[in-house]
């Protein structure tokens, strides 16, 4: 049986994914927003458990992983050789956010993964990505018919609803991401109205991502 804890521990960092995508929530010109805090909240803890009981053991599948870090890394090297070769200009800020972006990814799925009982965690975390990503997304269709104001937030692009990002294409990704998430979640649901539920919340949201 699963604790109150667990099930709010993985809502957390599901709702920290969710909205790291909400970039028009983020104060004023900061790279950090809610997501970023919530996602932080949820690193602390996991990384304090590895410390406390590391006991020279990893995870299965933690050497497959790090070789993907290790191939994805040597490939942005050589772009970013082939750049300044070839004298190409790109901005600075754009570079650091990318480090910092990717640096805190790696960081997350090494936590998920090592953590004790990741499987059933990774499940989890799908499970209430996609309520809550359902749940988002709803907000934000509401928010762009009137239904309710945000200050400081256009939902709009033009004809295009962006929601709460800013960019038309983030909330397109947000709706496939929790759609897909819906989709391969209901492949492997046992119980009838939990598969009828999954499978409503991808048509939701593949949907509303027409709309960006």
């Amino acid at each position: 049986m699963l604790s109150g804890l667990e099930l709010l521990w993985s809502a957390l960092l599901s709702l920290g994914m969710l909205l790291s995508l909400e970039t028009q929530l983020r104060w004023g010109a900061s790279p950090v927003g809610p997501g970023e805090l919530l996602i932080s909240l949820w690193l602390l803890p996991g990384i304090l458990i590895l410390l406390c009981r590391f006991a020279g053991e990893v995870a299965p599948g933690f050497w497959e992983l790090t070789l993907f870090w290790a191939i994805f890394s040597v490939a942005l090297s050589g772009g970013a050789v082939e750049m300044m070769a070839t004298g190409t200009v790109v901005d600075s800020s754009l570079v650091t956010h990318d480090i910092i972006a990717y640096s805190l990814l790696v960081v997350l799925t090494s936590v998920l993964l090592t953590l004790p009982g990741a499987a059933q965690r990774l499940r989890l975390v799908q499970r209430s990505t996609v309520v809550l990503g359902t749940i988002l997304a709803l907000l934000q269709t509401a928010n762009a018919w009137g239904l309710f104001t945000l200050s400081g937030v256009d939902p709009w692009y033009w004809e295009r609803l962006r929601g709460w990002s800013d960019n038309p294409n983030v909330f397109g990704l947000f709706c496939l991401l929790v759609g897909f998430c819906a989709i391969a979640l209901a492949e492997n649901e046992v119980y009838p109205g939990r598969k009828i539920l999954t499978l409503a919340c991808a048509a939701a949201t593949l949907s509303l991502g027409w709309l960006s």
